[in-house]
């Protein structure tokens, strides 16, 4: 190092703006009116309101404030119960609930429930009251999962079978979804099914797939069906029908429930979201299999706030909304500015080495060279760690001053360094 006469003095504001390995949400929990932390289903309607499903009340959001509604104990006309498991939108606006103990349809009008309940002696009633999985058919009627199979509702006609699984397997349908082709999907809770609906109701299977493992939801996209399992991403091929499965964790222990695929959706530019079981939120690319997790930082107040996604949903303007169990709602806007922070921090070695900045450099490696009334600051571009550079009187090799007012590079990378009074110094 070499300290010779001072040549100017500068002034640069310091802003960063953050990329999306340093992603930032916002948490919406009781505090915000939550009925309850643990989310259990997500969807928009066409009015701009978010719906939340719980362990305990459907909330209805408008950016500000949250409306619940429970069950509410001789009143008919409240939701049948407060345990939401999957909720779905008609083209009217009027929502399909389906709850613990009953379906719901819900006008936004009256804000009034009407029940659908099983009724033993009525066959064309529920067959079940666990409703499990939601789909508007594409003649408008609605498809229902429960823990017995899948039914079709009619306002005309009442609940009418439309199929149901092996009597030797398990019944519950997880979830429903349908193809550019007018395909329903039908995930069991064993058993992956194609199956096309004949004269409204009788089913044609055009495809099985049993594997020994437990399925927990699927997204489907234009050429293939990305299937959550307990053991990893399945990925099935709509035309030959062929899978394969991603794993995100390497771990042979059984306990070990990270790759536990919870929720999928879809990403931007041909990515997907991932919510897990404990492994937080992958963020996947689908042509290369690349992947990153996101998790919880405990010493961050903007990272997520669980790791455990049991609910993924991305409306229309790629907001993310991600339900987590037990830690309530995350929210992450990705077109939303961001910011990241490098701050003097007391007993922090990553911090700047005083708060005062008045000269910043990016250099062609990109290391980023902060000066401040403390020292010179060398932050990594890779690791964030920073290195600081400060004045030593005993010491003729070390910068000549610790406030640092302008900062250059020249054509051979060195850094140039002006200091207050006390030369100018070259790295």
């Amino acid at each position: 190092m070499r300290n010779k006469l001072l040549i100017c003095f500068c002034l640069f504001h310091f802003i960063l703006i953050g990329q999306d390995k340093l992603m930032k949400f916002e948490h919406l929990t009781l505090e915000d009116g939550l009925s309850q932390s643990s989310i259990t289903c997500i969807i928009k309607d066409s009015h701009g309101f978010m719906w939340f499903g719980t362990e305990d009340g459907l909330n209805k959001y408008d950016g500000s404030t949250f409306t619940t509604y429970q069950n509410i104990q001789d009143d008919s006309e409240s939701i049948s119960n407060s345990y939401i498991n999957t909720i779905v939108e008609q083209e009217n606006g009027f929502l399909w609930i389906g709850t613990k103990n009953g379906l719901n349809h819900f006008n936004p009008n009256t804000e009034k429930f009407t029940r659908y309940l099983l009724s033993p002696n009525d066959s064309k009633s529920l067959s079940n009251n666990d409703i499990s999985a939601l789909q508007i058919n594409q003649d408008g009627n609605l498809l229902v999962g429960t823990k017995n199979g899948l039914q079709i509702f009619k306002l005309n006609t009442g609940f009418v079978k439309a199929y149901t699984t092996n009597s030797n397997a398990p019944n519950r349908i997880i979830s429903i979804t349908r193809d550019k082709e007018e395909n329903i999907w039908v995930l069991g809770a064993e058993k992956l099914e194609k199956i096309k609906l004949k004269n409204g109701s009788t089913p044609e299977v055009l495809f099985e797939k049993s594997v020994e493992t437990t399925f927990n939801n699927m997204f489907l996209d234009s050429s293939h069906l990305w299937v959550g399992t307990s053991k990893g991403l399945l990925r099935l091929n709509l035309n030959t029908h062929e899978s394969r499965t991603y794993r995100f964790y390497d771990s042979k222990d059984r306990l070990d429930k990270r790759n536990n695929i919870l929720s999928v959706t879809k990403g931007r530019y041909g990515r997907l979201w991932i919510g897990t079981n404990g492994g937080g939120l992958v963020d996947f690319e689908k042509a290369t299999g690349e992947f990153r997790t996101i998790l919880n930082d405990p010493h961050n107040r903007l990272s997520l706030s669980s790791n455990s996604i049991t609910n993924l949903f991305r409306d229309e303007s790629e907001i993310l909304w991600l339900g987590t169990y037990s830690e309530g709602i995350n929210k992450y806007d990705p077109n939303q500015i961001q910011f990241e922070h490098y701050k003097h921090l007391n007993g922090n070695e990553n911090g700047l080495s005083e708060k005062t900045v008045r000269s910043i450099l990016r250099d062609r490696d990109g290391e980023l060279w902060v000066g401040t009334h403390g020292g010179l600051n060398r932050i990594n571009s890779k690791t964030n760690k920073t290195k600081v550079y400060t004045y030593d009187k005993n010491n003729s090799s070390t910068i000549s001053s610790n406030t640092i007012r302008s900062l250059g590079e020249d054509s051979k990378g060195t850094i140039w360094a002006g200091t207050w009074e006390n030369g100018l110094n070259s790295f």
